[in-house]
């Protein structure tokens, strides 16, 4: 799904995502005029695109996967430049997913691996 999303292909991303999936992103990733987060896939398809559209070049990059059950969370490093800037960016990203019948419920979204571990309960 990360390696969809780098190459844009926000359907093929996001398929196996319930048709009432609840996004819940951090606050400095939330347009101005948006929700604080998303419910449904259609909106989670948009709220990529649009994310996405507003940089020059973003990719996500997965370093660490670990099997919570019926949870996954991964931990990587999100880069990319600024449009307008061009300016290079690197930063923590961290992505909690909930699956429920083999479909994704739920997603969290970070930019600190620390608050990640800790709504994952593997840190205080």
């Amino acid at each position: 799904a990360t390696e969809a999303v780098n190459r844009g292909d926000h359907e093929a991303a996001f398929m196996l995502h319930d048709a009432d999936v609840e996004l819940h992103p951090p606050p400095e990733m939330v347009g101005l005029g948006e929700e604080s987060g998303t419910r449904g896939r259609e909106e989670r398809v948009r709220f990529q695109r649009t994310w996405t559209a507003q940089w020059g070049y973003v990719r996500f990059e997965p370093e660490e996967f670990t099997d919570l059950g019926d949870r996954l969370l991964v931990i990587g490093r999100m880069k990319g430049s600024g449009l307008s800037s061009g300016a290079a960016f690197e930063n923590e990203w961290a992505n909690l997913t909930t699956f429920s019948d083999g479909q994704v419920i739920r997603e969290q979204v970070f930019r600190d691996h620390s608050e990640a571990l800790k709504a994952a309960g593997l840190s205080e």
